[in-house]
């Protein structure tokens, strides 16, 4: 049978009234393995290629919708993708006449309620929000969802590696807990670089299989060069893109808030001055809601009227927003999935071109545009690495299962939730540890053999923190008369009198209410782009800088980079000529008379743990891996041999260097680690902030190559 006669009559009809001529491949091969076998799936596809129907054809097809209880379970990370996603949704249920609600905080109460009566259908929900069902309404979570047959969580990528990746498991698995019956898990994603993760993340790695759509999309990429300050856009990058989105629909993606609002503040300036348009928007997460949907709306339905929204990772994601005709990439995309999914933004129509251009705003900047490209190019992504040990998140799960069941034994619930797979790397004696803590602090009371939620427990529920895994940003809500328009953070940089860039637009601050957690503006002429908390660094893989170092120390030509790109690369190239590269060795260095220069082209977590191991051998270095260029003192003889000692002692050093980092304060690395015992602290940030096997493996490859070659 073709997976078109696979499928129910209703939807093959709606396949036939939407006159598709075909399926594409990733449908035809989703629709045959969902409505033809009993295994999990994970569909990887390129953005556009129909993943969302891929999956809930076939799914609806197989479904009896008249069995009692909440059918199918999607999952979103975003509320807006749960928005977006509604009318599609809703428009395919129309043929089966089945119910579809939405649950989130933003969403009907009356429709909730309903749903809470008579459970049935499809539900569209944010882990936060199954979370504060388990926490608020645990018996209604069984009512309605102990008969689902399908889980289907979209942008499945987007969790791995992550503390709501690994919340997501945890709720998963207590959603098989109360089960009757036997439930099936598609994942969609455009980007997976581990196909292990994929398999592994619902916890039956044996019976999920992942379906790969390699069509090739057409691609037209380009890397210009226009130095620039850290949280500043030169004038001649503003001018150049302006050039480049004038007239289109454009996205312009930034990796920071401050340099969305500066760009979108400036290229108005730039469009008023010439006389072009003025659909010029602001797209994060200190935008109000409301100008953020209005934002997308705009985009979605404007046929003929151009437009640019400057955005953070708000868009990244498959938020419809219509046809776009380019999209732009300001400084270098944190990796190559990111950069693959936000191209994908743009050229989504059938045969149509996917373009991208990016703005180097630095030399190791431009040097990492080139990898993350060259790397799609070789169709390599980054390796996410699974968590270990989630102590944080098993704190918080302990605190929720308490809550969720009123009283529960201690032994019991260290049983179960050893039991789940999303804590597989947490032992029973540190379960034990954090109960213990969590009784000290007064989050949780013992009672007989029974924990049951204690007083500062209580004020942490009540307060909502609970919900999540992530920061919750403390910010005023920031008002212009009676409309809101976003928020900021009230510290040393918001003051009365200031001018500052918000929603596009500037505004000078007139009045400060502390007590309301509000701040009022007026139109300014003038201003800045206010410095938003959480602003800067992130970790870049060690697959991305060991393709940075390669093409530092190759002579190839690159098409992709402009003409003042290119000449950078030529000088930063004669600049490092000195450095040697033997070997396999992603980390260049030249000897000095007492001292070596290193790159540290190896990851950002291997670097951290290189410089940390070298300290604990009392070397002393100069420099910051933000720009790459270490020098650390001491002769070649002492380094050679420090490494030598490090490479002998191996994954043995371990020990050695947690007992290196105990003496600093680590509880700011999660959410929950400040409640956290002191050693699993220590043990947590160690586990999210170094990276000691890449790190022996970086040292390996030095002493293997070059500093054998040195010394001969």
């Amino acid at each position: 049978m073709t997976a078109y006669e696979l499928l129910s009559e209703p939807i093959r009809r709606y396949v036939k009234d939407r006159k598709w001529e075909k399926f594409t491949p990733i449908q035809s091969a989703a629709i045959v393995k969902i409505m033809t076998t009993d295994n999990n799936y994970v569909l990887a596809s390129r953005t556009a290629s129909g993943k969302t129907e891929a999956a809930f054809l076939p799914i609806f097809s197989k479904v009896d919708f008249n069995q009692p209880g909440v059918q199918v379970l999607y999952i979103s990370p975003l509320i807006a993708l749960i928005n977006d996603q509604m009318e599609r949704v809703e428009e395919l249920c129309s043929y089966l006449d089945v119910t579809v609600t939405k649950w989130h905080g933003e969403a009907s109460a009356i429709k909730k309620n309903k749903l809470l009566e008579s459970p049935d259908g499809i539900v569209l929900i944010t882990p936060e929000s199954i979370e504060a069902m388990f926490q608020n309404k645990p018996n209604y979570v069984r009512k309605l969802f102990s008969s689902l047959k399908f889980i289907v969580v979209d942008e499945i990528h987007y969790y791995f590696g992550t503390e709501r990746g690994v919340h997501l498991q945890s709720l998963l698995y207590r959603l098989s807990k109360i089960n009757v019956g036997k439930c099936r898990y598609v994942g969609l994603s455009a980007t997976i670089g581990d196909f292990t993760l994929a398999k592994e993340f619902f916890g039956q790695p044996e019976s999920t299989k992942v379906l790969i759509d390699n069509t090739p999309k057409p691609n037209k990429v380009e890397i210009k060069y226009f130095p620039s300050e850290p949280l500043q856009l030169s004038v001649d990058l503003l001018k150049d893109l302006y050039k480049k989105t004038r007239g289109k629909k454009a996205l312009v993606f930034a990796n920071t808030r401050t340099l969305v609002e500066n760009a979108s503040v400036k290229l108005s300036q730039i469009s008023e001055l010439v006389g072009g348009y003025s659909n010029y928007f602001s797209h994060h997460s200190s935008v109000d809601r409301d100008i953020k949907e209005y934002a997308a709306f705009f985009a979605k339905h404007s046929r003929y009227e151009p437009f640019t929204i400057c955005c953070t990772s708000t868009l990244e994601l498959g938020i419809d927003i219509g046809n776009v005709d380019t999209v732009v990439q300001i400084q270098s995309p944190h990796s190559v999935s990111s950069m693959v999914q936000r191209m994908g933004r743009s050229g989504r129509g059938q045969n149509s071109t996917s373009e991208l251009t990016i703005y180097a705003t630095n030399k190791w900047d431009l040097l990492q545009a080139l990898a993350c490209w060259r790397l799609f190019e070789k169709g390599v992504f980054d390796i996410s690495e699974r968590i270990k040990r989630p102590y944080d998140i098993l704190l918080h799960q302990m605190l929720s299962i308490v809550k969720e069941r009123t009283e529960i034994g201690a032994e019991e619930l260290v049983r179960e939730l050893h039991e789940n797979i999303a804590f597989r790397d947490c032992d029973i004696d540190s379960a034990k540890m954090i109960i213990r803590k969590l009784i000290d602090e007064d989050m949780l009371e013992e009672i007989g053999k029974k924990l049951i939620v204690g007083l500062k427990g209580e004020k942490y529920f009540d307060a909502g923190e609970l919900y999540t895994v992530f920061w919750s940003s403390f910010e005023y809500e920031v008002f212009y008369n009676d409309q809101a328009i976003g928020s900021l953070c009230p510290d040393t940089n918001v003051e009365i009198g200031m001018t500052v860039f918000l929603a596009a637009k500037m505004w000078r601050i007139v009045e400060i209410d502390n007590e309301r957690m509000r701040i009022y503006v007026d139109t300014a002429s003038v201003g800045d782009a206010p410095i938003f908390k959480g602003t800067g660094g992130y970790d870049v893989s060690y697959e991305v800088e060991k393709e940075m170092s390669e093409i530092l120390f190759d002579d190839e030509i690159y098409p992709v980079l402009d003409t003042q790109g290119a000449e950078a690369l030529k000088k930063l190239r004669v600049e490092y000529n000195n450095y040697q590269q033997i070997g396999h060795s992603s980390i260049p260095f030249l000897i000095n008379n007492d001292s070596i220069s290193l790159l540290l082209l190896c990851g950002t977590k291997a670097e951290k743990t290189l410089l940390w191991l070298l300290r604990s051998y009392s070397f002393m270095h100069k420099g910051s891996g933000h720009d790459k260029e270490i020098i650390v003192y001491g002769d070649l003889d002492k380094y050679r041999s420090t490494l030598s000692k490090i490479k002998e002692i191996g994954t043995q050093y371990e020990k050695l260097l947690i007992q290196s980092i105990e003496k600093i304060s680590w509880d700011s690395v999660a959410k929950f680690s400040i409640i956290l015992p002191q050693k699993l602290q220590v043990r947590l940030a160690y586990d999210r902030l170094f990276d000691l096997d890449t790190a022996l493996k970086v040292i390996r490859e030095m002493l293997d190559g070059c500093f054998d070659s040195c010394i001969n």
